[in-house]
């Protein structure tokens, strides 16, 4: 952090991403996911070929491998964020269904 294209991503959290799941009660976890054991306190950038630990596996490694396709144009962000949100809505259906 620190740098010109670097942001705090637990302000982004507190200010804006739990309020909206909670408003949609999206399954979720609404503290900051910026806390996670697999990011915290790790000042490095993240790249696919990281290594990150957390259970599964291959979810951390298929969300590294999303935010490079953004990073280098092969995904729009608007497009990655509304496909999710559509994903957690239509989990959040399910669940509510059972």
């Amino acid at each position: 952090m620190g740098g010109d294209d670097c942001y705090s991503g637990r302000t982004y959290d507190e200010a804006y991403i739990t309020s909206f799941i909670n408003k949609h009660q999206l399954p979720c976890n609404p503290t900051t996911a910026f806390l996670t054991p697999a990011l915290r306190n790790r000042n490095i950038v993240l790249t696919p070929d990281l290594n990150l630990v957390g259970r599964p596996p291959i979810l951390y490694k298929t969300v590294l491998q999303l935010l490079d396709d953004v990073y280098v144009n092969r995904v729009l962000a608007e497009d990655l964020l509304s496909k999710t949100i559509r994903y957690l809505l239509l989990v959040r259906n399910e669940r509510q269904q059972r």
